[in-house]
């Protein structure tokens, strides 16, 4: 009874000290006063979708499920404070995931072992990096992992017990499919999972997988499932979106079939495989040592420690074939590759960490009687797996892929990753090598080489958080700058806003993602004007209908600005063009100006 309550208190502090860690450090990002939507089409969904459900009415777009937005829509009872909640709320749904870390490790390491996993696992970039966006990963993590953690305890106990754990697990499979439609690839594989755990069990006499009980296990996970899907269904097709709309067909459905040839296919399975084999680099020595231990039968795996290596094996397959598939028929992506999704990926990461750990457990008392070619096999072996992303991302130029990636592991310069992964194996090597000659050595093994982790694990949510802190965009800028005074004109009920300016920030792709900032400010489910930015050689010409209010936006003060914002020390200008400083000019509806270019003359920008 002891050991149980001290495993809560101690998994209940580290929950405690990382939320309040991340709190604080969101609270120096906001502080700034700049901070705003980086995903921006992501971060708009999400909030008119959590606003929908706040303010009770048809839920704005079936993109994203609901579960995520339901629980942002507790950040609108804090009124004009929301952005701020919202990022609190991030704050405890993110670092969720250290509960099911936490017993998971427990149940096949010793406290000490399972102590290292939390930290490694509180030291994930995820951390630092997505509570300060408001997209879906944050809850998606952690309820990915608790699936799993479920799935273990799954057939275990009385019947009562399996029953309540089935029915949990239906219910965790129905939140997760409600949280990201990418979970959907995840359930048959628990399913199959489940179906065969009997298979692993100690005890040979409940290695029985048609046993008539476990019927009743499925129908309860069933129900568990029916239980919280049925109310977004209702709810669903009750906002408009059919009998098949809000399933997740979009994501596996959508993209441009005729580009996804087999050339491309090898090209973004490859960039994947590269991606995921950098980010288990700090972990890729040992695990090639006890596969090499394992297949020699040196080192032996309980029955539930296979299934649990096999069920991560077989997510992790699932999802890089899903990710592939997602980024490979993507019209994005073509004619040239632009950005692959490693956070399709980052879900399964604390998961090769308990891996990560059994392994090392598992071979710490076989270092020091392992032979050289042994350890030098596993050494080679490593530094050719780390060829393979070397050759395929950056000789084949396609290292950019990662830096447009949503950072999930990486988050720095180019082959900043390549050179890391192999100091980090050439370190381990030396370790490894070391184990084998010297006693001392040996006897700190795992000490040595989880410090090594640990160490390279410490970086990225520096990382991570300096990226968060530091990186502002134009569009992140003058969007937040630019809402006060969209909130005014929302007020006139206006149709359409031009804004006429030479400030590429404001121009092409940049305005339409200011557009986009300023919606996701000011609108109430999307009820705000149209916003269009066009050049001042726009304006002049007969191509651009300018039916709608017009406003510019130059650096160049002149009398009677109707508003005025700073960006990075600079002040920018808004001007009413129907009252421009001396001047009046004549807006025919539906049309150009009939004194486009001749009455108006627009100051220079500073």
């Amino acid at each position: 009874m002891g050991s149980n309550a001290g495993r809560k208190i101690t998994i209940a502090t580290a929950f405690i000290i990382l939320v309040a860690v991340k709190i604080f450090l969101l609270n120096n990002v906001l502080s700034s006063g700049t901070i705003g939507p980086l995903g921006l089409k992501d971060e708009l969904i999400y909030r008119l979708n959590s606003e929908s459900i706040f303010n009770k009415t048809f839920y704005y777009s079936d993109h994203y499920p609901p579960f995520y937005p339901l629980l942002l829509s507790f950040a609108f009872f804090s009124k004009n404070n929301w952005y701020q909640w919202m990022f609190y709320i991030n704050a405890v749904l993110s670092s969720l995931i250290l509960i099911p870390v936490w017993f998971i490790s427990l149940r096949f390491l010793s406290r000490g072992a399972s102590l290292s996993v939390l930290l490694i696992s509180s030291l994930y970039a995820f951390h630092f990096f997505y509570p300060g966006l408001i997209m879906s990963e944050n809850l998606y993590v952690p309820v990915f992992v608790f699936s799993v953690y479920l799935l273990l305890h799954t057939g275990i106990g009385p019947q009562s017990k399996k029953m309540t754990i089935s029915a949990l697990l239906g219910i965790t499979m129905a939140l997760g499919y409600m949280t990201k439609y990418i979970y959907l690839v995840a359930i048959p594989v628990l399913l199959f999972l489940w179906f065969i755990k009997p298979l692993f069990h100690d005890d040979p006499l409940e290695r029985k997988v048609r046993k008539a009980s476990r019927w009743f296990e499925l129908l309860a996970m069933a129900a568990g499932f029916m239980s919280m899907f049925l109310p977004w269904y209702v709810y669903k097709y009750y906002s408009g979106f059919g009998i098949f709309g809000g399933m997740g067909a979009k994501f596996v459905l959508k993209g441009i079939p005729q580009f996804a040839d087999l050339e491309n296919l090898v090209l973004w399975t490859c960039v994947y495989l590269s991606y995921s084999l950098l980010s288990l680099a700090p972990f890729l020595l040992v695990l090639v040592f006890y596969v090499l231990m394992l297949s020699s039968k040196n080192v032996k795996n309980n029955r539930q420690e296979t299934f649990f290596i096999l069920a991560v094996m077989l997510l992790s397959a699932v999802f890089l074939m899903t990710a592939v598939q997602h980024s490979w028929r993507a019209g994005y992506n073509y004619p040239l590759p632009y950005r692959m999704h490693g956070r399709y990926l980052m879900h399964l990461k604390p998961l090769w960490v308990i891996v990560f750990m059994i392994a090392l457990y598992k071979v710490k008392d076989k270092v020091a009687g392992s032979n050289l070619t042994q350890r030098l096999y596993s050494c080679i072996t490593c530094f050719i797996i780390l060829s393979i992303p070397f050759v395929l991302l950056f000789l084949s130029h396609y290292e950019r892929l990662l830096s447009e990636s949503y950072p999930a592991f990486f988050i720095h310069d180019k082959t900043f990753f390549i050179f890391l992964a192999a100091i980090i194996i050439f370190i381990m090597g030396i370790i490894l090598s070391l184990s084998g000659q010297n006693r001392l050595v040996a006897r700190h093994f795992v000490l040595l080489v989880s410090t090594l982790v640990i160490v390279v694990q410490a970086y990225t949510p520096f990382a991570a958080y300096k990226y968060i802190l530091l990186n502002r965009t134009g569009y992140q800028l003058h969007g937040r700058a630019l809402s006060p005074f969209i909130k005014q004109e929302v007020k006139k009920d206006l149709d359409k806003i031009i804004i006429v300016s030479n400030q590429t920030d404001l121009l092409s792709k940049s305005g339409l993602r200011v557009e986009q900032s300023l919606q996701f400010w000011v609108s109430e489910s999307g009820g705000m004007p149209s916003i269009k930015f066009i050049s001042f050689d726009e304006y002049s010409s007969h191509d651009v209908n300018l039916n709608g209010k017009l406003y510019s936006i130059t650096t160049k003060e002149a009398p009677n600005p109707v508003y005025i914002y700073n960006v990075e020390g600079k002040n920018y200008y808004i001007y009413d063009i129907a009252t421009w400083p001396g001047k009046m000019i004549n807006i025919t509806p539906g049309g150009p100006s009939k004194t486009r270019g001749e009455s108006v003359t627009f100051p220079e920008d500073e």
